[in-house]
């Protein structure tokens, strides 16, 4: 319901805003260099031919799929260490954060937020290796998601059962992640620009902040945003750290600093929606009715208000 309710309201808002969504989804992904998305680009193409549905289209159902089981996901990974009304409400804290607004610009962001986040439910849940085909699959996407790798490495450690899993299921997430990011970089290189891959367009979207001088503060409004957010969620992981396992707060720290070491901030925010213990957090701070329905009512706006701003 969290899922349904949050992608309504997105595809409302953009559509009055003039959006169009599968045509742009299309455009995106042509454009980008990561290898998955630029396969699976050239992929729907060729099915696109004999079938009545275009490749956009296929892209846009797929995301939302994806983003539906994530929803799934977050649900079952804050209920590990909460009561079940908590972990809806983070659940819908999720569905409907402002952030959501690039899962509609960019399909990479789209796969790489929902995958990203099965990811680390899957591993939390000892699936170890269906966390690690869903690890690979953003790391072919988005090769920097491997500042997960430590929590990811931790979570999968911890969640492992002697008695019901092979021995070497518990190596799958230590081992998994780096072997899958080199593979996608030799795939890269040995491709050379053919069907779209190369090397060159693995991180093609995004530009490493070269300067930290202060330029004034209209300039920097976007970053002190960023930062201040980035501030709530390291000051509830702390809050909370002794109440949930330490792994929850590696990933905090890692979704909450990356954004900022890029340039501009504002795309580079979506790495927080895949710091899942900030939304369970955050569920838990708002608790008090007085507190959880003004929240919800700030998310759903600034949600509204981001659409409006950026489609």
């Amino acid at each position: 319901m969290a899922w349904l309710c949050s992608r309504v309201l997105l595809w409302i808002a953009a559509l009055a805003c003039g959006h169009n969504v599968l045509g742009h989804a299309h455009a995106k992904l042509g454009a980008s260099g990561a290898p998955l998305l630029a396969m699976l680009h050239t992929g729907l193409g060729a099915i696109g031919a004999y079938t009545p549905w275009p490749p956009a289209a296929m892209v846009f159902v797929l995301g939302e799929l994806v983003l539906l089981a994530a929803t799934v996901g977050v649900y079952n990974f804050a209920r590990r260490d909460s009561l079940p009304h908590v972990a809806e409400r983070a659940a819908w804290l999720w569905a409907c954060c402002p952030l959501m607004i690039w899962t509609l610009l960019d399909p990479a962001w789209t796969l790489v937020v929902g995958l990203g986040t099965l990811s680390l439910a899957l591993a939390s849940q000892g699936r170890h290796r269906s966390a690690l085909l869903c690890c690979a699959l953003v790391l072919g996407c988005k090769p920097e998601f491997l500042i997960l790798w430590p929590a990811l490495a931790v979570i999968g450690w911890k969640s492992y059962l002697a008695a019901k899993q092979p021995a070497y299921t518990r190596m799958l997430l230590v081992l998994g992640p780096p072997v899958c990011f080199t593979a996608w970089i030799v795939l890269a290189t040995a491709l050379a620009g053919r069907a779209g891959v190369s090397l060159r367009g693995l991180h093609s979207e995004a530009t490493w902040r070269q300067s930290w001088s202060w330029q004034g503060w209209e300039a920097h409004s976007a970053e002190l945003a960023l930062a201040a957010v980035c501030l709530l969620t390291l000051l509830l992981a702390l809050r909370y750290l002794r109440e949930t396992p330490r792994a929850w707060l590696l990933i905090t720290a890692a979704c909450a600093m990356w954004p900022l070491a890029n340039q501009p901030v504002a795309p580079a925010a979506a790495w927080l929606l895949i710091g899942l213990p900030a939304f369970a957090h955050l569920a838990r701070a708002t608790e008090n009715p007085s507190l959880e329905r003004p929240i919800m009512a700030c998310f759903v706006g600034g949600l509204l208000l981001a659409t409006l701003i950026l489609v």
